[in-house]
């Protein structure tokens, strides 16, 4: 991935000051966008170029070796045939997104290029890599860093390739980010917890829930939060929430601490102090 960073507001011109040759969505949606327009296909989808491209990403961006890609595209071809297929591909991307230089290739390696294209994956773990580095925040997240993750989540549309089924490379990807993120997240949530800035939290918590609506840790953050306030309904619901998405996509029910909780949440009437 890149070492610059670009938040949301950043996004519309690179280092240079010029605009993006393209602006590219994979979380949550596959989308390009060129000369500020999203890539509209008038006759047959490219399905081999955007799969290398969605290759490229899944596997960092930068000097991708082209076995590597070969391996993941053109699995059964052989050595000579799948050479030929990478390198019809590459041309035929370029061409797609009008611009040469955003795929550059040389010395058995491939590379979306960082100085003409926008990536929102590489945006978002370069938010996360500022978060993570950031000294200040060994304890306890700092001002700016509660920033930074607030601009992460507003990124995060939804898991990386989502709806790609062909992209079985993509989900350890999906998963890392989802996991980093995540955590940032409920640190946020806690932190607005500390100075009592409850809707704060609430929202940080919420955001969790979207990206992984099985995370029982912050079921329970939101659920005690929703207990202090006095709005018992939402305590329940929250539960209902998670109970439904632990049923629908692992199978199994919600722990004996999480039922514990609600048991005790539910049984008495909050009187705060």
């Amino acid at each position: 991935m890149p070492k610059w960073i670009l938040e949301p507001g950043d996004a519309l011109n690179n280092e240079a000051g010029l605009p993006w040759a393209a602006k590219i969505f994979t979380l949550g949606r596959f989308e390009i966008v060129k000369d500020d327009q999203p890539l509209r296909f008038s006759g047959k989808i490219q399905r081999r170029p955007l799969a290398l491209l969605k290759a490229l990403i899944a596997f960092g961006g930068q000097h991708v070796s082209e076995e590597k890609l070969i391996d993941a595209l053109w699995p059964q071809a052989d050595a000579a045939a799948a050479r030929f297929s990478l390198t019809s591909a590459i041309y035929r991307l370029r061409r797609l997104l009008g611009h040469d230089e955003v795929i550059a290739r040389g010395e058995g390696r491939v590379s979306v290029s960082s100085e003409h294209a926008w990536v929102d994956l590489w945006a978002l773990e370069a938010l996360l890599d500022r978060i993570e580095e950031n000294p200040l925040d060994k304890n306890s997240l700092s001002e700016q860093s509660l920033l930074w993750v607030k601009r992460a989540a507003d990124l995060y549309r939804g898991p990386f390739l989502s709806a790609e089924q062909d992209c079985r490379w993509a989900m350890p990807v999906a998963e890392r980010l989802r996991r980093r993120l995540l955590r940032q997240v409920v640190r946020a949530g806690r932190r607005c917890e500390e100075v009592e800035e409850w809707e704060g939290a609430i929202g940080y918590y919420e955001k969790g829930f979207v990206i992984d609506p099985c995370a029982e840790d912050v079921c329970r953050c939101l659920m005690n939060i929703y207990y202090r306030l006095g709005r018992r309904a939402e305590v329940v619901a929250v539960y209902d929430e998670c109970r439904h998405a632990l049923l629908g996509r692992l199978g199994i029910a919600p722990s004996t601490e999480t039922e514990a909780l609600l048991k005790q949440l539910t049984a008495t009437e909050f009187r705060p102090a």
